[in-house]
């Protein structure tokens, strides 16, 4: 019986790897977080973001009125070449601890199907229409607030001098129930829209001017027009 280290066949020799993980896990809680420079840091900046944008007022607590909880969302972002290019700390609100009648009085999610998205595209491609894609930052931030909503302040962020104050929300806060809703109403409020129907699946616009065809999915917001200048226009908006 001839075996394979007879015939000269060895198996072949694996490097010994001394890579280790550098990356930062995702944290179970936002006190785990705290631990972690890396999430400390990217904490510190969406607080910072908030602030600077003016997203709430501390006011004393109200009595009888339904408080929001918020919370921390952790993810990691990577980049197309797959390598990590962001650690994301998105402070939100807590959804399910909204009243309706209270904090909302309706909502829903104008996010495109791939059939229209795909129609979209075959349009452009036959038409020769440039595509633009913008991705705006801090979108949910772009609006004011209609509803009176009080939110409970940030985890690990709370103001020593008020610590018995609530956040009284003057713009869209992420994962409110109404927030796609009023974010839909608040893209290009100048463009007239072809039906008159609610926009229940992002919006087909067409503009006098330079006939513009745009599909919104909040907050990534594919646009394709006929009118290159057009486009190009929008994005520096």
């Amino acid at each position: 019986m001839r075996t394979r280290s007879k015939n000269g066949i060895t198996k072949p020799k694996q490097p010994l790897s001394l890579h280790t993980d550098t990356i930062s896990p995702l944290p179970s809680s936002h006190l785990k977080a705290l631990e972690d420079p890396n999430w400390t840091a990217a904490m510190n900046e969406e607080y910072a973001t908030q602030i600077k944008k003016r997203t709430w007022d501390l006011v004393p607590r109200p009595r009888d009125t339904n408080i929001v909880r918020s919370m921390w969302l952790f993810r990691h972002k990577f980049g197309a070449d797959g390598k990590l290019s962001q650690y994301k700390a998105r402070l939100v609100a807590n959804g399910k601890s909204q009243e309706i009648g209270i904090d909302y009085d309706e909502t829903f999610s104008p996010v495109v199907k791939p059939a229209t998205i795909r129609l979209v595209l075959e349009l452009s491609l036959s038409h020769k229409w440039p595509i633009h894609q913008l991705d705006v930052k801090n979108a949910f931030l772009n609006g004011t607030l209609d509803e009176t909503v009080y939110m409970h302040q940030p985890p690990g962020f709370r103001d020593p001098t008020k610590p018995d104050h609530v956040c009284l929300l003057k713009r869209f806060f992420f994962v409110s129930s109404s927030f796609l809703l009023n974010m839909s109403n608040q893209t290009s409020p100048t463009t007239t829209v072809t039906s008159s129907e609610p926009p229940r699946e992002g919006r087909l616009k067409i503009n006098g001017d330079g006939k513009p065809l745009l599909e919104n999915i909040a907050p990534d917001l594919p646009r394709n027009s006929d009118s290159d200048a057009k486009g190009k226009r929008r994005r520096k908006r």
